[in-house]
């Protein structure tokens, strides 16, 4: 699932910008579950497109409990909004697929949702080069992404990088 890492670093890099930016809604400049159900009622109510609403019942009414979404909503637990709260200020680094969709969708990145941007954007493996240890992905798409990913990323994770490389390539 290395193409989803690459999908979840671009949603988060997205997010950082617009933020430094001001570019971003005033409830997501200070994001608080509050803000961020808030906000997803706000665009719910601003016609989302069909995916966006599939990716927002994913997250807030998985099982269909509720008659309709905004109610879902409104009944969600805060709490397990902290979970997208701590993806946005950094403090999480793995999160569940759900909450990366669900940034997306608030942040308004494009191309989403994530199956559209996979398809756009599958990167095309031209050669690996064994670089002093490190391994690079020449690439026609991710090449940029792939060096910001390399830099941040300590030697352990160098390691997973290579390790996903061999398992995409073989």
């Amino acid at each position: 699932m290395f193409e989803f890492e690459i999908f979840k670093n671009e949603v988060l890099n997205c997010y950082l910008e617009n933020s430094k930016s001001s570019s971003i809604p005033i409830k997501l400049e200070t994001p608080s579950p509050a803000n961020l159900r808030n906000f997803t009622l706000s665009l719910l109510h601003h016609n989302c497109s069909n995916e966006d609403l599939i990716v927002i019942k994913d997250f807030f009414d998985p099982n269909s409990t509720y008659e309709s979404l905004e109610k879902a909503i409104k009944k969600f637990d805060l709490g397990k909004l902290k979970s997208v709260q701590n993806f946005m200020n950094g403090t999480t680094k793995n999160p569940d697929e759900q909450i990366v969709k669900l940034l997306a969708v608030l942040i308004n990145f494009e191309p989403r949702p994530y199956e559209k941007w996979k398809s756009l954007y599958q990167p095309t493996l031209h050669q690996i080069e064994d670089d002093g240890g490190h391994f690079e992905i020449k690439s026609e798409v991710h090449t940029d992404i792939l060096q910001q990913i390399n830099i941040k990323n300590n030697s352990s994770k160098k390691n997973q990088l290579k390790y996903y490389t061999l398992g995409v390539i073989s």
